[in-house]
Order: C-alpha cells, then sequence, then structure tokens
C-alpha cells in the first residue's frame, strides 16, 4: 500500500502535480483555550484555516494547560510536506499519466488523498481505508491480487 504522493512515487518524472501544505504555530496557554477539539474559520476574517486544541481529542483526561495550533494553508512548494491535492486543470494531463504508469504496477495499491490525487474529507477517508482493508481480506481469501487502485482518481468515461 502506498499512501505518499502519487507523482513521488514515480520521482516526478512527469513532472509535479499541485498540493497545499499548511504552517503550523503553537500555543501555549493556562485553561481552556476554545472549549472543544477543533474550530474551523471558514470566512477571511483570520489568515489561518482553524485552531486545534489537544487536551480535547482525550476529555477522559484532565489538564490545566493547554497547547493549540493554529494551521495556515498556502501552496505548497517543492520541499513542503504535501497535505491536499489541489487538481488544477493543469494537473489533469498530468495526473493522467501517471494514473497509466501506477496501472502498470503489479504490487501496490494507491490509496489515500494524496495515492489517489484526490481532496477527500477525513469522514471519506477512513471509510475508503476501511473498505480497502476488507478487499485486501478479500483478495488473501481468494487468492486474486489486489487492484492498482480501489478507488481511482480518475473516473474514466
Amino acid at each position: 500500500f502506498y499512501s505518499g504522493p502519487l507523482d513521488e512515487f514515480f520521482e516526478y518524472k512527469l513532472g509535479r502535480l499541485s498540493y497545499r501544505t499548511l504552517d503550523f504555530i503553537e500555543i501555549r496557554t493556562s485553561g481552556d483555550y476554545q472549549g472543544g477539539a477543533v474550530v474551523n474559520y471558514c470566512d477571511n476574517s483570520e489568515k489561518f484555516t482553524r485552531i486545534s486544541e489537544h487536551k480535547h481529542f482525550t476529555p477522559w483526561e484532565a489538564h490545566n494547560d493547554s497547547i493549540c495550533f493554529k494551521e495556515y494553508s498556502r501552496e505548497a512548494e517543492e520541499n513542503d510536506p504535501p497535505y491536499y491535492p489541489v487538481r488544477l486543470v493543469n494537473d489533469n494531463s498530468i495526473l493522467e499519466g501517471y494514473v497509466s504508469l501506477a496501472e502498470k504496477e503489479t504490487a501496490v495499491t494507491f490509496v489515500g488523498r494524496l495515492g489517489t490525487y484526490r481532496y477527500l474529507d477525513m469522514d471519506v477517508t477512513i471509510d475508503e481505508a476501511l473498505a480497502t482493508s476488507r478487499a485486501y481480506l478479500q483478495s488473501i481469501d481468494s487468492g486474486i491480487p489486489m487492484p492498482t487502485f480501489i478507488h481511482p482518481p480518475i473516473t474514466k468515461k
């Protein structure tokens, strides 16, 4: 299984696909900073996109202090970690080329946001991971190899 960037797997031989990355700014404070694990800022009133306050991910624990992170989204540059595929019109031909290369692979299944170059909400990502694990168990039982993509990046017409 490969969940990294599809273009990176092939060492960018057809060019780079477009991604967004995140910059994180740490906030340390006493008490409760925002009252919940994640608050999204969906309008342009703030330059960051969300704040995550980690102590709320484990509400059964008690913490007097808090650590939060503000997330700033921007276009990924060459050495940035990619977080989200952008899928610009200019990426289509490059993506088609990488999908063709991937379909020639016999021992790897490409998964997740980066491996299939699709923007996915986290609930969809988790659902697809579960579907992939079920497909893998079926492939073991049946002796049929796993496909290159359980969830193809391109819908064929």
